[in-house]
Order: structure tokens, then sequence, then C-alpha cells
């Protein structure tokens, strides 16, 4: 399930790989108040903005490609990445997040993170030198290999990444993967694909965008080294970054190994198929989850002593993210062979079952992530890494047993694989905050409520206009003009207390953020003495 660009850019939905996660030790004496809270909305709007480009960049870059290139193409070079994107996630995730989460961080352990990463790199372009006629076959021989150079690559800008994103330096890290995605990845690959060069538009696409990416970090986050550093430098790094490692080799295992059963089982075009309808759901609603873990995450470490104000976070972050993305993945579901004729085109209709399938997939996954945050901030890294092998191996085997049924036999064996997950990591969480498996279920009512409202509503109207409607583009606008209709009025007249203290948070945040819009809202309301709407 990995996106092609991720192999280059920070790490999509991982709280290690987002700007201000590590930068900060728990603090016992900082408890969940007000300006807690405004501040986690304020580091919310901005990974959103920085999110939403990154989305519409991708959105728009891969509608392109998709029409240009053929699903065989995306499954050849996904089955690639499969392998090069397991072995950069043990050459990264481990420095990078040690050096962001060190108290004192010395020139010393730089200089560690960098003998790291270019020694890993090494052994990692030999390996696949020498056992891609093993792993793949024809042409993915020579891609595996060059794509591997990515490795070397990169080593240089993971030390000067980890240090932007120590110091929660988030604009310049939001330039350089707008910058290196539409130009190195989007621009490169559109023109080779006009010219008709097939997969090498994608697999120097790749490695234009890596080098553009690693080259502007460098150069805006310049490093010191010491060639002289100590044993407790080395075994700080390797101790907290084995934990991380850990976990994200499992989380990798669980996000990918579908995609190595689809490509080593069935076939490239199949895994065109299946990449494509994952890539246009899981992934965009992980990102938007991801914004949320992502701050959220250092809000955990610093509440991690009072219990109550953890529960009451994750609680509420539990709300929020399933205000968001259950609406979201059930219209998805709906609309899913519209959508992918109309982004994409007739030659991609073999995505379509797949795509409502795993909607119901990232709508779980967006809530375990949660879980994913609240475990890494109290510290039980160990403990997430067991789990996250548990899922990986139950990706693995029940998309084995899915196949016979083609790629909607694997999403489906993938969705079974998340909802376990979904429930382990709820379990985790639970006991983490000391709150009950009730708690857990109220917070998402009434998201579940609003997407059931609009799903059955959005079904029953859209069954009508597909007999007077025969164009799919007018068939998506219609129906998802009707979800957000439905969306809104259900909004409005679902009992106040059930979305708790979110409209207050949200309103105090504009407010801060623009206080003239707060004093007109006083004078409309001044004349009913209506303080609540500005409290």
């Amino acid at each position: 399930m990995t996106e092609i660009n991720s192999l280059v850019d920070g790490d999509q939905g991982n709280s290690e790989g987002i700007p201000g996660i590590l930068g900060d030790p728990p603090d016992s004496t900082n408890k969940l108040s007000p300006s807690l809270a405004k501040q986690t909305l304020k580091g919310i709007n901005w990974q959103f903005l920085a999110t939403f480009v990154q989305i519409s960049l991708s959105l728009v870059v891969g509608i392109v490609l998709a029409r240009l290139l053929s699903p065989e193409d995306f499954g050849i070079i996904g089955y690639v990445l499969v392998f090069v994107g397991f072995t950069k996630t043990i050459a990264e995730s481990g420095v990078s997040s040690a050096l962001i989460q060190l108290s004192d961080l010395t020139d010393g352990h730089l200089g560690v993170g960098l003998l790291i990463s270019f020694s890993i790199a090494l052994i990692a372009i030999g390996l696949f030198w020498f056992l891609s006629p093993i792993l793949v076959h024809g042409i993915s021989i020579s891609i595996l290999r060059i794509v591997s150079l990515i490795f070397l690559i990169n080593a240089p800008s993971i030390i000067s990444e980890s240090l932007l994103r120590r110091s929660l330096n988030f604009f310049p890290l939001f330039i350089v993967d707008a910058i290196s995605y539409s130009i190195g990845y989007g621009l490169v690959s559109i023109i080779l694909a006009l010219s008709h060069h097939g997969v090498w538009s994608l697999v120097i696409g790749i490695m234009v965008q890596s080098v553009i990416r690693s080259s502007l970090l460098c150069f805006i986050s310049p490093y010191r080294l010491s060639i002289k550093f100590n044993y407790t430098e080395l075994t700080s790094m390797v101790r907290f970054g084995t934990g991380i490692t850990l976990t994200k080799i499992g989380n990798y295992g669980a996000n990918n190994l579908d995609y190595y059963v689809t490509g080593t089982f069935l076939d490239s075009q199949a895994l065109g198929f299946y990449q494509r309808s994952f890539q246009l759901i899981t992934q965009s609603l992980l990102s938007i989850a991801g914004i949320l873990t992502s701050v959220l995450f250092p809000v955990f470490s610093k509440i991690q002593s009072d219990l109550e104000g953890s529960r009451r976070m994750y609680l509420l972050s539990v709300k929020i993210t399933s205000l968001v993305v259950f609406p979201i993945a059930i219209l998805v579901s709906l609309v899913s062979r519209e959508l992918i004729i109309v982004l994409y085109g007739s030659q991609w209709i073999g995505s379509i079952k797949a795509l409502s399938i795993l909607s119901f997939n990232a709508l779980l996954i967006s809530i375990l992530t949660l879980g994913d945050a609240l475990a890494r901030g109290s510290g039980l890294v160990f403990h997430q890494a067991r789990r996250h092998f548990i899922y990986a191996l139950m990706v693995f085997t029940f998309a084995y047993l899915g196949k016979r049924f083609y790629i909607e036999g694997i999403a489906i064996g993938v969705t079974l694989a998340t909802f376990v997950m979904y429930l382990i990591m709820a379990k985790l969480s639970i006991n983490i905050v000391k709150a009950k498996w009730r708690d857990f279920f109220i917070a998402q009512v009434p998201a579940g409520f609003i997407a059931s409202v609009m799903g059955i509503i959005t079904y029953t109207l859209g069954q009508i206009v597909n007999i007077y409607i025969k164009s799919e583009f007018m068939l998506l606008a219609i129906k998802i003009f009707l979800a957000g209709i439905v969306i809104i009025i259900t909004l409005l007249v679902i009992p106040k207390n059930w979305l708790g203290e979110i409209p207050k948070y949200i309103s105090q945040f504009i407010y801060d953020k623009y206080p003239k819009l707060e004093a007109v809202v006083r004078k409309i309301y001044r004349h009913n003495g209506d303080k609540e709407v500005v409290s």
C-alpha cells in the first residue's frame, strides 16, 4: 500500500515522520487545558493546509499519469517499491526518530546518524544488485537496481530533515516536498509518459524527485559533524531507534504485504488496479488522520501523567477523526464507479469493486492510527511493535486466502485484518487512558449516525438519479452534492451534546486567529445575551 512518492517524501500518516512529534520530552506538569486544546487546533490547521496541497498535487499528477500509462506500468513499479520501501523503513526511520527525540543532541549524534545512514544505504544497494534476479523478474530487475540508488541519494538529507522536524520548522519541509514532488516526480514523469516511455516515466520521476528533495534539504538545513563520538551516543540512538524501527517494520508489512500477495500470486495489472483503488481512498484518509496524530502525539507525551487529560484528549481525537473520515469513506464507497471512471478513465474499471471495499478499511485505519499516537506518546513503542507484527501476519494470511477471488478477495481479507487490529489497538488505548469500551464506541456514535444517514439517503436518491442520468460526471457531482446537503442537515438536527466541546474549541481558535470576526459575532448576538457563541 505504499504511495509511490512516499519513498522520497516524508512518511505520511506516521507520527514520527511529521514535524513536531518528538521535539519535547514528556512534561508531567502540562495538562489538558483550553490553551493546549487551542495549540492542538493550531497545529492541525497548519498540517491541514500542507496535507491539502499534498493530496491535491498527488491527485492531479495521479489522474494525468493514470490516463497516460497502463495499470500494468503502475503494477510493475508498485511491486518493486514493496522491496525498496521495506528497506527504506529500516534505513531511515530509526535514525530520524532518534535524532528528533534525543534531549541532548550533540554533533557526535549527527555523525553517528550519518554513518549509520550511509552504511545501510551501501549495504542495501549491494543486496538489491545481487538479489534482484531472485526477488523480481524481467524488466523489474533493472528497475529495482536503479531505484535502490535512492538510499545513497537520501542518506545525507536524513540528518537535515530530522533537524527541521526537531525544531518544529514546518514551512521549509512543506516547500521542499511540494517542489520536489510537483517538479521532480510530477512534471518529469508526465513529460516522459507523453513521450511513450511507459514504466520508465515513473522510475525516472522517482529518481529526479529524490535528488531534488535531498539537495534542497541539505541546502536549507546544513549541519556540523563530529568524527568523534562515544559509545554512549551510539547506544542512546540505537536503543530508541530500534523500538521505533520495529514498530515501523510491522506497520510497513501490514501496509504492503497485500501488494506483495497481489503482485506475486496474481499479476502486474491486478496490482495496478489494487494499488490505484487503495491509494485513492486509504492514502488520502490516512493523510487526514496523520494531521491529527502528528499534532496529538506531542500532546499525549506532555500530558501522559495526567490520566484524566489523556483520556479526554484521546476520546476527543477519536470523535474528531471519525466525524471527518466516516462520512468521506462511506461516500467514496457509494460513488466508487463514478469516481474511478471520471478521474482515471474506463481502463481502470477493474479498480471499482476493490475501492468500494477498501473504503471501509480506510475508515478503520484512521481510528487505529490514533492508538499508535497514544502508544508512542506513552513510551510503549515495543508494545506497539508487537501488535503491528501481528497485524502484518494477519494481512498476509487473509490476503493470501482471499487471492482466489481476485483483488476483491484480497481487499476483503485486508479489511478483516484491519478490523481485528482496530480492536487490538482500541484495547491498548483503553488500558493506557483507563477508559471503557463504552466510552470508545460512544465517541464514534455521532460520526456513525451521520455517515449512516448520509449513506442511506444518498444511495436511495442515487438509484433514482441513475435511471434518468447516464453521464458518470453528472452522477458523481449530484451524489456528492446530495451527500453534502444531508450531512449539513444532520449536523444541525443532532443533539448538541453529541459533539461535546469540539464546536467550542474550533470557534475559539477561529476567533483567536480573526479577532474582528469575534467582534462581529458579539454584536450580532448581543441583543439576546448569547455568550455561548463566543465562549
